[in-house]
Parts: C-alpha cells; structure tokens; sequence
C-alpha cells in the first residue's frame, strides 16, 4: 500500500501509528479519541509533520473519518485476495477495506 499510495513523499517521515484497541467493554467512551490526540500532541512536539495510521477494522475506519483524516488509499480486502494464490479468508462484514490515513501536523 505504502507504494501504491506513494505515502513516502506525499507525507515524508510520517510517524505511524502502528496499533490502537480498545477493549470491548471501554469502547464508545472516546479512549480512542483520546490515545489520538495525545499522539499527536506528542508527536508535534517531537517534531514531526505528518501523522499516518492503516485502519483495518470498520470501526477504526469510521473513528478516523469522524476526526477528519485524509483518506490517501483504500484496498478491498476482496480485491486484495482475488490478485494473489492465498488461503487467506476474508475478514467477516462490515470490514471489507484496509484503509490508509494520514494527518499533517501544522
């Protein structure tokens, strides 16, 4: 994706935000909201410009849009397999796209 979507130059030296759950029974209490905001409030003061996170879940998908991300690139999990000799299975509905986002720090 990361070639695909060319994110190296559209947002160069990006800090990934590589894994963010929540448990079931926190959810919908705004923890992901809040474990975003102070990675970017982190990450400003660290100097960094640009902000990336890959969202395979629906939910984080729509968590990232809510928060206004860009959506640079989307891949259908469908299309995804159907291009390469796999055994993979589709994740079950509603995720049906890995979704790249990013967020410039200005």
């Amino acid at each position: 994706m990361e070639e695909r979507s060319d994110v190296i130059n559209i947002a160069p030296g990006a800090l990934e935000v590589r894994l963010m759950a929540v448990d079931r029974t926190w959810r919908q209490k705004g923890i992901a909201t809040a474990l975003l905001n102070k990675t970017e409030s982190t990450a400003r003061q660290s100097g960094f410009t640009w902000l990336k996170i890959y969202c395979t879940s629906h939910y984080s998908n729509k968590l990232m849009i809510k928060l206004d991300w860009k959506l640079l690139y989307s891949l259908s999990y469908e299309q995804y397999i159907n291009n390469i000799n796999t055994t993979i299975r589709l994740p079950t509905l509603p995720h049906t796209h890995c979704n790249l986002y990013i967020k410039q720090l200005i």
